[in-house]
């Protein structure tokens, strides 16, 4: 679900034509060319102080009847039992865009009407940077997998909704409803064209038919957004489904549409979580995530999940130097007897730049958080263990500790960054931005800035974090001294205790 609450500019231009300094600027649809491509070779790298996998390991454990399990990847740790659906992380993954609109409220009510409007939201989905603000849906995938991920698919013809904008509308509506519309919408589609069976995830229809509805009428806002089904929101289980106002694309005075929210949607469809609370008064990653804030690129955890970047790991007194993240997948990651998966706890090292994928959110906010100005080191600590759950939604017992088995129990992250109790699996966040400081401000709802990374000379357990341990109770094993930060390289040194 979408946390962040755009400025929506009414512009109310009915002309195909805009007059600009330019010119004249027409509405079309400018399909985007995939133009990253994978040079991940998948080599081991071994030295004397750190190593890189070449793959991730299977993530196992014993059972029930104390048989060695396993689970290879975080989509198949997200799918077990099918209960939650994603997409394809890698590859070419497809979605079906399906515009709807209502009995009381038609896309002509739209400022552009029915046509024109679908080819804004195409070029949302699938345009080039030269007809949207930011990136469209599969440029910010291509970019931010480094040619991993190419995102895939169609704009279909206006569906209408066979639920009123009235009844949305009521206080009194549940989000569900959305499924309904979802349903309905994926029956439309069989009976009005030929292809449904390209766009089921890995050929299996019940594991998902993607689709992503932008709905016609105006989103609400204040403190009906909630509870409202006319929001923003993404539903993984029941459907694989994405929902989102039309006026959410905020457009400018040339029409382009600005593709954050759907960014952020889409990347629940592929499987991340909120990083931020639902109550809006805890946000452990300080606001500048794609996931938090839906701002920027999507950051070291959230690569390593979806299978696009696999970090370097310390293993003892030396050092290393990184390239910036958002261009090369460099991480570093530090825990002793790490095993070798996404799903686990771990401190994670990121070299951040405001550069291309953050450079807009650096210098067009689009709400009171904005992405950093300066080139630092981002520190996070990831608790990603998994857990089975009782029931499909209450955690009762780490993988680690065996005893269960993913036949009978679903398998999912124990922590999270949207509820905060003090229960054993909801105490701890699942992924936490440290503050160079040592202090915890985001935790209580502030917001990152330029004093939040590390530079150089700053240091981690040597002056700040001296008693830290991981929630699993170990120690961290190492203090580390940030030594030269140039021409967007980081060079750490590490100290083994």
């Amino acid at each position: 679900m979408l946390k962040q609450m755009f400025k929506t500019i009414s512009l109310g231009v009915t002309s195909i034509l805009l007059l600009s300094s330019c010119g004249v600027k027409e509405i079309v649809f400018s399909r985007y060319t995939y133009n990253e491509v994978d040079n991940d070779t998948h080599e081991a790298i071994e030295t004397e102080n750190y190593y890189k996998l070449g793959d991730y390991n299977s993530l196992t454990y014993l059972n029930d009847k104390g048989e060695t399990e396993s689970i290879d990847s975080y989509a198949s740790m997200y799918r077990t039992t099918n209960y939650l659906k994603m997409m394809n992380t890698t590859g070419i993954s497809k979605m079906i865009v399906v515009p709807v609109d209502f009995d009381d409220y038609s896309c002509e009510k739209l400022g552009h009407g029915c046509t024109l409007s679908k080819t804004i939201i195409q070029n949302a989905f699938f345009g080039d940077n030269s007809v949207n603000q930011y990136e469209s849906v599969a440029s910010f995938f291509d970019k931010s997998s480094y040619g991993k991920l190419k995102i895939d698919g169609k704009v279909t013809n206006w569906f209408r909704s066979p639920v009123s904008y009235e009844e949305l509308a009521k206080p009194s509506t549940g989000k569900s409803i959305v499924l309904n519309i979802y349903n309905a919408a994926l029956k439309w589609y069989k009976e009005n064209y030929n292809d449904i069976s390209s766009y089921y995830v890995n050929g299996v229809e019940n594991l998902g038919v993607p689709l992503y509805l932008v709905y016609s009428a105006p989103n609400v806002t204040g403190d009906d957004v909630s509870n409202s089904a006319l929001w923003a929101y993404t539903f993984n289980s029941g459907g694989l489904c994405a929902w989102t106002s039309f006026s959410m694309l905020n457009l400018n005075l040339y029409n382009e549409p600005d593709s954050h929210t759907l960014i952020h949607e889409t990347g629940h469809l592929l499987g991340l979580l909120d990083y931020y609370a639902e109550n809006g008064q805890y946000s452990p990653t300080g606001h500048v995530d794609m996931m938090d804030y839906s701002i920027g690129d999507e950051t070291g955890y959230s690569k390593m999940s979806l299978n696009w970047t696999r970090p370097y790991v310390i293993k003892d007194t030396g050092k290393i130097t990184i390239n910036d993240f958002e261009s090369s997948g460099d991480l570093v990651l530090i825990k002793d007897n790490w095993n070798k998966t996404a799903m686990d706890e771990y401190l994670l090292l990121e070299l951040y730049s405001p550069t291309k994928l953050n450079k807009f959110d650096v210098t067009h906010p689009q709400s009171n958080a904005k992405l950093m100005d300066k080139v630092g080191v981002k520190v996070y600590h990831v608790d990603a263990r998994a857990a089975f759950f009782e029931n499909k939604t209450r955690p009762v017992s780490y993988i680690s500790s065996g005893g269960y088995s993913k036949s009978t129990y679903r398998i999912g992250l124990a922590h999270s960054n949207t509820i905060r109790n003090t229960s054993e699996f909801t105490k701890y966040p699942l992924y936490e931005l440290m503050q160079k400081d040592g202090v915890t401000s985001f935790l209580n709802g502030g917001s990152a800035t330029n004093e939040t990374l590390f530079y150089e000379g700053d240091s981690f357990g040597i002056t700040t974090y001296q008693d830290f341990k991981f929630h699993d109770g170990s120690d961290l094993g190492y203090t580390f001294v940030i030594e030269s930060i140039k021409d967007n390289k980081a060079t750490i040194s590490f100290v083994k205790k």
